[in-house]
């Protein structure tokens, strides 16, 4: 039987966008600065390489809320609605905190959009009684880009327990009404074991490792599914008595 069901194509769709533009984040924030913001002796690099790229900056942070207050929340609800029948407490326990990491990373947004500023006023001086490169400004970028790259770290945890739950769903659990290739659930498996270690970049650049392993398992996870939600024949197989 060919594959005709609206709610599911679309979900493939939102899958697709959403990796999309999570690849554009990366490549965009890349480009702006590769100054890790914990370290207190580099914000003032910091600070001029955003302003040096504060084109490459701003795109960033578009795509960046494009990913976490479109596509991402859409995607939570998406899967949750593919998945439910397969299990539906790992389904509501994915979209909860898919949720929950999304409001997270828009603080940490938020959080960029005022370091754009700041090192705008860095460069070329701020309010009244401010000049360019004063200290206060560094005092405050430190504090914003702290607490911005928190809460994407939280953010980005509580997402990748969202995707452990979906994977789980999609790994092990009985077939039902829409079964993708379980190795895709082992993808999201590891990508999200990946993003809750990613904590460990407080410790050291070392640990830069699982972010990458994060982000690459993610986006396979997405591009995988998103691609076979579109291109595959609909599963007709009947949910077992447990899936139900």
């Amino acid at each position: 039987m060919l594959w005709s069901d609206q709610p599911n194509r679309l979900t493939g769709i939102i899958l697709l966008a959403l990796a999309a533009c999570t690849l554009l984040t990366i490549v965009f924030s890349i480009g702006t600065s590769d100054v890790n913001a914990f370290e207190r002796d580099k914000i003032d690099d910091l600070l001029i390489d955003i302003e040096d790229n504060n084109g490459t900056a701003i795109v960033s942070l578009i795509f960046s809320i494009l990913s976490n207050a479109v596509f991402g929340i859409a995607a939570g609800a998406a899967l949750y609605l593919l998945l439910r029948d397969r299990n539906a407490l790992y389904a509501l326990f994915g979209l909860a905190f898919i949720l929950a990491g999304s409001a997270s990373l828009l603080v940490g947004d938020a959080g960029t959009n005022t370091m754009i500023n700041l090192a705008s006023d860095f460069a070329e001086g701020g309010p009244e009684g401010f000049d360019a490169g004063d200290p206060a400004i560094l005092r405050d970028a430190r504090s914003v880009a702290i607490l911005s790259s928190s809460a994407q770290i939280i953010g980005g945890t509580a997402i990748s327990v969202g995707v452990i739950a979906f994977g789980a769903i999609i790994g092990w659990a009985p077939l039902g009404a829409v079964n993708p290739p379980r190795w895709l659930g082992w993808i999201a498996i590891i990508a999200g074991v990946a993003g809750i270690l990613s904590w460990l970049i407080v410790l050291g650049d070392f640990a830069f490792i699982f972010f990458a392993i994060s982000g690459l398992g993610s986006l396979i996870f997405l591009v995988g599914l998103g691609g076979w939600l579109l291109m595959r024949a609909e599963e007709t197989g009947a949910p077992s008595p447990a899936a139900a």
